[in-house]
Order: structure tokens, then sequence, then C-alpha cells
């Protein structure tokens, strides 16, 4: 059973990036575009990870963060955002993420902390 892979990222163009290239190297990836898109999946399929821009409609990223370690604490959660900064990283990691990454990022860089 491949790994699964939930993106929740509201840029199209990111989301389809980051899912495709996932995929290419056997991950079952999908996406949302929204946080209560997100959230329905979570609660409809099992994840091994979540990886999740901060700033979305309808739910940001911390909050899916909080949902995931509520219903599925053996989740691993990963932030992206491309408004960083250390208060906004602290609070992400004390709310149990895994990992933090700005943007842009390289997707390898990505692909080497799904692999670990």
């Amino acid at each position: 059973m491949a790994f699964r892979i939930l993106i929740a990222e509201d840029e199209e163009i990111t989301l389809t990036n980051i899912i495709e290239t996932l995929q290419d190297e056997g991950f079952a990836a999908e996406g949302s575009s929204d946080g209560a898109a997100a959230l329905h999946k979570m609660e409809e399929h099992n994840y091994d990870v979540l990886v999740t821009d901060i700033r979305m409609p309808h739910y940001s990223g911390i909050e899916l963060l909080e949902k995931a370690g509520e219903m599925y604490p053996e989740m691993e959660v990963i932030i992206i955002t491309g408004f960083g900064s250390i208060s906004s990283a602290v609070e992400a990691m004390k709310k149990g993420a895994s990992d933090y990454i700005t943007k842009p990022f390289d997707l390898d860089e990505l692909l080497m902390r799904e692999k670990k």
C-alpha cells in the first residue's frame, strides 16, 4: 500500500506541482484547495502525512494541524508557507508540526522530508 499524503494548498499551480511530483515518486498524493475540503478528506480517508499551507480559505493550516492532532495523532503534519516567521514556526512546532518549510521551496526538499 502506497504512502498516503494529503496536500492542502490554495494556489492551484503549487498544489498541482506538489501532487504530480509526489505521485511520480510513488506516493499516493491528493489535494484540496481550501481547509474545509482538506478536513472533509481527512474525515473520509486515512493519510500518513498532511502537507498544509498556513493561509487558506475556511480553515488555516494551523487549524488543520490542530484537527489532525485531535483526529489522527500519528499523522505527520508539514507546514508550508509563503509568509514564514519565527513566531509562526514556533507556534506550528508547539502544536505538533513535524516540519515547517517556507516558500518558494524546491520540491526535492519536500521529497527528502517525505522519504525519511
